[in-house]
């Protein structure tokens, strides 16, 4: 097999939840050299933080189109309730119709977009003379 087919079969296991320690045993049945071993190894571990951050970018939509769709819902409530009622008057909620229509809208685009590389965000050491 080559290197580039022996990835794809690591990441194949990382995908299907196979644990860092377990592929690092499983790469032993192939004959390679250690510097060899270690780069598959690293390249496995970059792919398992960059589908961790994929799937935490999908959750993210996921609860904006929650969040949008509950104030559409709520919008549309309320509008109908009004206008059902035996009153004269009746309110549209215009700001609560499009505000949950684009929170929707926008967490929709954000749960289709594919996964990409996600910049690792850590906390930056604030130093104790940068005051200004």
């Amino acid at each position: 097999m080559e290197l580039a087919e022996i990835e794809a079969y690591c990441q194949e296991l990382a995908f299907q939840g196979v644990e860092y320690e377990d592929i690092r045993k499983e790469l032993e049945q192939f004959q390679l050299s250690e510097e060899e071993r270690r780069q598959l190894l690293d390249k496995t571990d970059e792919f398992i933080v960059q589908y961790q951050l994929h799937q935490q970018h999908k959750a993210g939509a996921l609860v904006q189109m929650l969040l949008g769709g509950a104030v559409l819902s709520i919008g549309l409530a309320v509008t109908i309730g009004t206008y059902l009622s035996d009153g004269s008057h009746y309110v549209i909620a215009f700001g609560a119709i499009l505000a949950g229509y684009w929170g929707l809208r926008k967490g929709y685009a954000k749960y289709k977009e594919p996964p990409g590389r996600y910049e690792i965000r850590g906390l930056k050491k604030r130093s104790k003379f940068n005051r200004f």
